[in-house]
């Protein structure tokens, strides 16, 4: 569902989609912690503006894709060891 949804929204966005760009905006979205990050890696592959339905589009699909969590230590880093 999520790579049909995805090449729909494309189609919405951009006008046109294909299987190898859904599976790179998935594959964008799965390396990405939150909306924000998808967003900077869209804007840094130039792959589509910063408008408020591309906003849209990265929080609809970030919620629909495993992704990438916030690294947390479980542990403080201690300073004074390095």
């Amino acid at each position: 569902m999520t790579a049909s949804w995805v090449s729909d929204q494309l189609h919405t966005l951009l006008g046109c989609s294909d299987h190898t760009t859904v599976q790179y905006i998935l594959a964008l979205a799965r390396k990405s912690v939150d909306a924000d990050e998808l967003l900077d890696r869209f804007r840094s592959t130039e792959a589509m503006k910063d408008t408020p339905e591309v906003r849209r589009f990265a929080s609809e699909l970030m919620a629909q894709v495993p992704h990438a969590g916030k690294l947390v230590f479980a542990h403080p880093i201690r300073t004074d060891l390095i």
